[in-house]
């Protein structure tokens, strides 16, 4: 290359888009300071951008976690409870309930059947709130001589519902030869019982619209598909209700559930 080229020769600083090599106060010693003073800002941008992002995804994680735990205490229970802050679901596989594939719930009656029913409600279906927890009730309830309020959790009165519907089919077995009384119903007062607990578990069951999937099967490869009852369900905790239940249990009162 000659002289006369060299004495033309442009840094290519100068040629790249807006950079004005002819701005007073511009040399090439300054114009090569450029492309660090860039680097540092994009990296001080990345850095904010980093940072601003991890602050968003810690926020959806803490707010996603705290939702969870919200939605799955009071997702279904639009109704305040005093005891809805303890619901928690998980999965149990229903009895299929024939055959020998029974639980002690079913069967002729016994004893042992009864304390298995009676052990479901009986003593602690009834409780006693503080004023505090009385005062959110959608319904108001009435006040005892201690100052606590008393509620019973609808699923007690269910079973006792079932309970009543199990010894009325059963006269022979749970009829008092004094009385007449099943299940401390009055002979007169029996059969309106009766249909108040099956219109009752009616609603109930509508209510809680278990969406479990039932799915059919073969017992032999030629027969015709039956529903299986030994399913998994979504259920909440029977035993947590029952925990609160008896810490809140309401004692010695007049009123039945």
């Amino acid at each position: 290359m000659g002289n006369d080229s060299e004495s033309h020769y442009t840094p290519l600083l100068d040629d790249e888009p807006g950079m004005d090599a002819e701005r007073p106060g511009m040399s090439v010693a300054n114009a090569t300071l450029i492309p660090s003073k860039v680097k540092r800002t994009i990296l001080l941008y990345r850095g904010l951008l980093a940072s601003q992002s991890f602050i968003i995804l810690v926020f959806i994680v803490f707010n996603w976690s705290k939702y969870s735990k919200d939605h799955r205490a009071t997702c279904s229970q639009v109704i305040y409870s005093p005891a809805q802050h303890l619901l928690e679901y998980h999965p149990v596989t229903f009895s299929q309930g024939f055959d020998n594939l029974t639980t002690v719930f079913q069967g002729p009656p016994s004893d042992t059947v009864d304390k298995a029913w009676s052990d479901l409600y009986n003593d602690f279906g009834i409780s006693e709130v503080s004023e505090e927890e009385a005062k959110p009730l959608f319904n108001q309830t009435v006040s005892r001589p201690n100052g606590k309020y008393l509620v019973g959790l609808a699923v007690f009165h269910e079973l006792h519902c079932l309970n009543m519907i199990r010894k009325a089919l059963r006269p022979d077995y749970y009829k008092d030869p004094t009385s007449g009384a099943i299940g401390g119903i009055e002979p007169k007062k029996l059969e309106e019982h009766v249909s108040h607990c099956i219109d009752d578990l009616r609603q109930s069951a509508m209510c809680a619209s278990d969406i479990s999937p039932i799915v059919w099967h073969r017992k032999t490869p030629d027969s015709i598909p039956t529903p299986r009852m030994d399913v998994v369900h979504s259920c909440r905790r029977f035993d947590k209700v029952v925990e609160w239940a008896k810490a809140h249990r309401a004692g010695s009162t007049e009123t039945s559930i």
